[in-house]
C-alpha cells in the first residue's frame, strides 16, 4: 500500500490471499497492532476487497475495559459490523468463532449471502457458570 492506496494486483496475483483476518486492538492474543477504527484507514484496503471479492475475516468484539464483557460481541456488530455492512454492501463477511445467540440473530438480519459466521465447538460446552469456577479462567 503507498500513500494509503492498495495495488490492484495485491490479492489477484498473490495466489495466497484468499480472506483477511481482522482483529480490534487488545481482543486476543497478539492482537496489540489490531484495528481501532474500522472505517477511518482501512477504507482502501476495504473497497479493494470488495473488487476483488476477498472475505473480511472478522474477530467481532469491542475492547472496552468498562463494558459487560458479556455485551462485548452484541456491541461489536451494532457499532462496528452494522455500520461497516452499510457502507459495503457487496462486502463478504465471516464472523469468526461467534459465541451468543445475538450474534446469530445479526448474521441471520443480513442480506443472504453477505454475512456468514464459524463457531468453536467447545463455545457449546461453555457458560457462564463454567467461566468463573474457580476464579476468572475464560479458556480452561
Amino acid at each position: 500500500m503507498e500513500d494509503g492506496r492498495m495495488e490492484r494486483t495485491t490479492f489477484l496475483e498473490s495466489g495466497v490471499v484468499y480472506g483477511v483476518k481482522l482483529y480490534p486492538v487488545g481482543a486476543t492474543t497478539n492482537s496489540e497492532d489490531g484495528f481501532t477504527h474500522l472505517l477511518g484507514k482501512c477504507v482502501p484496503a476495504l473497497e479493494e476487497m470488495v473488487n476483488q471479492n476477498i472475505p473480511l475475516l472478522v474477530h467481532g468484539e469491542v475492547t472496552d475495559p468498562t463494558m459487560d464483557i458479556f455485551d462485548h460481541e452484541r456491541v461489536f456488530n451494532d457499532t462496528v459490523l452494522r455500520p461497516l455492512i452499510q457502507k459495503f454492501p457487496k462486502l463478504e463477511v465471516v464472523m469468526e468463532h461467534i459465541t451468543t445467540m445475538d450474534a446469530v440473530k445479526f448474521v441471520e438480519s443480513c442480506d443472504e449471502g453477505s454475512v456468514a459466521a464459524t463457531v468453536t465447538p467447545q463455545h457449546f460446552l461453555l457458560n457462564r457458570n463454567s467461566l468463573f469456577q474457580r476464579g476468572l479462567q475464560p479458556h480452561r
